[in-house]
C-alpha cells in the first residue's frame, strides 16, 4: 500500500528505490532525531498549533484543544 503511494509521489523508483532530488530529499537519521528535539523542546514554537490549528486530529491523538 505505501510503496505505491510512495512511486505515485516520486519518492522511489519502480524497483522500490529511495530517490532523492531537487524537490525532495531524505533526512538522515540524526538530521530527523533533531527535528523531533526541536519540536519537543523548543520554547519559540509552544504556540504553533494554537495560531496554526490543525483541521482534524488523527483519533489516536492525545492533544485536543
Amino acid at each position: 500500500m505505501f510503496e505505491s503511494a510512495n512511486k505515485m509521489l516520486g519518492w522511489i523508483d519502480e524497483n522500490g528505490k529511495d530517490l532523492n532530488s531537487d524537490r525532495f530529499t531524505w533526512k538522515t537519521i540524526g538530521q530527523g532525531a533533531a527535528t523531533h528535539v526541536v519540536a519537543a523542546f523548543d520554547p519559540s514554537i509552544v504556540g504553533v498549533l494554537q495560531r496554526n490549528p490543525v483541521k482534524k486530529l488523527a483519533d489516536h491523538s492525545s492533544y485536543r484543544t
